[in-house]
């Protein structure tokens, strides 16, 4: 196997970093906005916004955070209109500065906020206004909205939600809308929670955990998700998270769960135990599962976590399209180097949540593209399916690779186009099936992910993934 390059370990370990981390929840919002946007525009707009897109990749790889927002903003409005306004060029640079994504209404506590540059626009135009709404996910307005300055006689003091005592547990979206006049330029998204008699409930998680013996994956996944929800209470915002709430409710389901008990419908993060450490993973689980049902694994990219498909790379199509297929969704943490311990995790997750060790099937994105293909050659039985998209094999044994039916994925304006195509070449002069191979027109490396999305899925519903094998 070839060794990750020193590039791929330096932009994780500069993501790692507190404000690495900072930056790559800008990055994550901007993304989703731009996904958003390429969806719904035609080839034109596409062709347009192509070389800023490619070079926010460019930005990314080369530790240029602030940059690469700007690019995306940019790949977005173009998509728009071939003429960026200064109007609509200063409400893409903005940002939303949660002090926290929970809070506790009984313990007299608010959420507060302000906005300011993620990178300079220019001066503020002046007839622009921010609108600020709470919403509930389902994008009804969910409570009566009085919103306050902090400082009332400072108009540039940060503003804040104030909350009755009696206010019910919910998730909430704080909404921000940028406009002039009528006419919306930018709107801002952020994922917040009211959750009263808080610390009553973590502190009764952790109860439950600590009564839990030896190394149980129930026990370090509680924890794990204590220290995260105490991060978004505390203020510590580093990425796009499931809901608060919703994540606090998975925990009690946890917390509720017998040491032989299957893991229910629902989705989770969980934190596996192993030797040298734990594995973290985010896991949906249909509502109709058993020891027959196939299991999606989705690698993610450089730079990315367990959070990309679910949250990003088509605004989590992916795990959508799997659950409805009757599949169990896992998208693992990759490590630095990006490896990935397959057995081993099969093996932790069949004590967790049965499937079929005979229909696993592997989606991996630019460094998880290399991760699934190295996985794929060192299984010692072939995968149903092996699906590796912007991203090209680092093991030498590349005629294990034709054991299985594999899909290659790029895209006409991809940087690893032409490591793709090599690879593709020098599997179909092996002895074994070719891979399939698709090229997304008019797309580059991060948009090819959901470009390929259906081509994608018809692959693996011809392997079986829609069609769980009877027993």
């Amino acid at each position: 196997m070839t060794r990750p390059s020193p590039l791929l370990l330096l932009v994780t370990l500069t993501l790692l970093a507190p404000s690495g981390l900072a930056q790559r929840n800008d990055l994550a919002q901007r993304l989703i906005k731009l996904e958003q946007g390429w969806s719904n525009h035609e080839v034109t707009a596409r062709v347009r916004a192509l070389p800023s897109v490619e070079a926010a990749v460019a930005s990314f790889f080369g530790f240029r955070l602030q940059r690469a927002a700007r690019q995306l903003d940019e790949g977005r409005l173009l998509l728009r209109s071939a003429e960026i306004d200064p109007e609509s060029a200063w409400a893409a640079s903005r940002r939303i500065v949660l002090g926290r994504r929970i809070v506790d209404p009984r313990a007299g506590e608010s959420l507060t906020w302000h906005e300011e540059a993620l990178y300079d626009a220019g001066a503020r135009p002046e007839a622009l206004e921010i609108d600020f709404r709470f919403e509930t996910v389902d994008g009804k307005a969910a409570l009566p909205q009085r919103i306050e300055r902090v400082r009332p006689e400072d108009a540039d003091s940060p503003l804040r939600l104030v909350v009755a005592e009696t206010a019910p547990a919910m998730d909430l979206d704080l909404v921000a809308t940028l406009r002039i006049g009528k006419h919306a330029l930018d709107r801002f998204v952020h994922a917040v929670a009211l959750i009263p008699d808080l610390e009553d409930r973590l502190a009764a998680l952790a109860e439950v955990a600590a009564a839990m013996d030896g190394p149980d994956w129930r026990r370090t996944s509680i924890e794990a998700g204590l220290a995260a929800l105490r991060r978004l209470h505390d203020g510590d915002l580093p990425e796009n998270e499931p809901r608060p709430l919703a994540r606090l409710r998975a925990l009690e389901t946890l917390a509720a769960l017998k040491a032989d008990d299957a893991l229910p419908a629902g989705e989770y993060v969980l934190a596996l135990p192993r030797e040298s450490g734990i594995d973290t993973i985010r896991i949906a689980v249909p509502e109709k599962v058993g020891p027959s049902s196939p299991l999606l694994l989705l690698l993610h990219g450089a730079g990315g976590s367990e959070n990309m498909f679910f949250e990003a790379y088509g605004r989590g199509r992916y795990v959508a399209e799997g659950i409805a297929r009757g599949a169990v969704v896992v998208a693992p943490r990759l490590p630095i180097l990006g490896r990935l311990d397959l057995a081993g995790l099969l093996d932790r997750l069949a004590g967790i949540r049965p499937f079929a060790r005979d229909q696993v099937f592997l989606v991996g994105h630019s460094m998880g593209a290399g991760a699934a293909l190295d996985a794929a050659a060192r299984s010692p039985e072939p995968l149903a399916a092996v699906v590796a998209i912007a991203g090209a094999a680092r093991t030498s044994q590349l005629e294990r690779l034709t054991r299985g039916p594999l899909f290659l994925g790029t895209a006409e304006r991809d940087f690893s186009r032409r490591s793709v195509l090599d690879l593709a070449a020098r599997l179909a002069d092996l002895d074994g099936p070719a891979p399939v191979l698709e090229i997304a027109p008019q797309s580059e490396h991060l948009m090819v992910v959901q470009d390929l999305l259906p081509t994608v899925m018809a692959f693996l519903d011809e392997q079986g993934l829609g069609r769980p094998k009877a027993r």
